[in-house]
């Protein structure tokens, strides 16, 4: 793939109209800018550093150690962050054992739902590897901020149909990037995650990962058991934010899932843009 610092990654939004509302100082903007080139980053664009300075609350010190984090992540893990294609054999692996949808209607506090559900489908559970999974759930967070850089997640995890042969493709160390990534390289805000029909067979595994997650996420990752309503589920996310599958009012996961997929597929150009951006950084380090 062809590396180009002059490269523009496409979004959906511009980082004028909330400079305009008063909701990032200009002044900000291009002081973070300005502090990619001296550092020999990849220059962010305006939106790019607005999407950044969201997520940190405007804080340009903490937004500065984000970025430098977003970079050595993605840069060091390329199974999870380069060539994201629908098309791609990792990627079809997931979706051929999982439904992941964007709720199309946000909370009331204006958070996107993303929902992962794993499906009961027998034999296909070795088709899929970890680095897939988490592949296409990076790119769906991207999709949700690409239009909207104020964007706060709820990411939903049914794993109900999830059996031993899944968990036995999970790695603890490619997690361990992930929930990194989550916590500190991530260009917006987690809100909560919600696991719903948990099962004991996963206990091991949160009991390995939990070292690699801070207090603050532990404490916004909630639990629901598997056999039970999912009465505990909606105190915190309503019906009327989700699909029929969860006894809400939005159309069921299958038929989201589909539009979701076209719209990952549609944004095969950010993901190429994005990766070809990212990976300028390595030509201004040779040089």
């Amino acid at each position: 793939m062809r590396r180009s610092e002059a490269v523009v990654v496409p979004f959906g939004f511009s980082y004028r109209q909330y400079v305009e509302n008063g909701m990032v100082r200009e002044e900000d903007v291009a002081d973070i800018r300005s502090w990619c080139d001296e550092f020999s980053l990849p220059v962010l664009s305006e939106e790019q550093a607005v999407l950044f300075l969201f997520s940190c609350d405007n804080d340009t010190e903490f937004t500065k150690r984000t970025i430098e984090t977003a970079f050595e992540i993605k840069n060091s893990s390329p199974l999870i962050f380069d060539n994201r294609r629908m098309s791609g054999e990792d990627i079809q692996g997931v979706l051929s054992i999982c439904n992941v949808c964007m709720v199309p209607q946000k909370t009331s506090d204006g958070s996107t739902i993303l929902i992962l559900q794993a499906k009961l489908k027998e034999g296909d559970e070795v088709k899929w590897h970890i680095r897939g999974l988490l592949k296409l759930t990076c790119m769906l967070l991207e999709a949700a901020m690409f239009a909207n850089p104020k964007c706060e997640f709820i990411i939903v995890f049914d794993v109900q149909h999830v059996t031993m042969k899944h968990i036995t493709r999970i790695k603890p160390k490619v997690m361990k990037i992930f929930i990194q990534y989550l916590q500190e390289g991530l260009s917006g805000k987690l809100k909560a995650i919600h696991i719903v029909n948990m099962m004991s067979i996963l206990n091991k595994l949160l009991k390995v990962l939990k070292p690699f997650i801070k207090k603050e996420v532990w404490n916004m990752t909630h639990f629901h058991s598997r056999g039970k309503n999912l009465s505990s589920f909606y105190k915190y996310v309503p019906t009327e934010y989700l699909p029929e599958d969860f006894g809400g009012c939005h159309p069921p996961l299958s038929v989201l899932n589909d539009v979701t997929v076209h719209t990952l597929t549609s944004m095969e150009g950010y993901f190429e843009s994005e990766e070809i951006f990212r990976h300028s950084m390595d030509d201004r380090e040779e040089q």
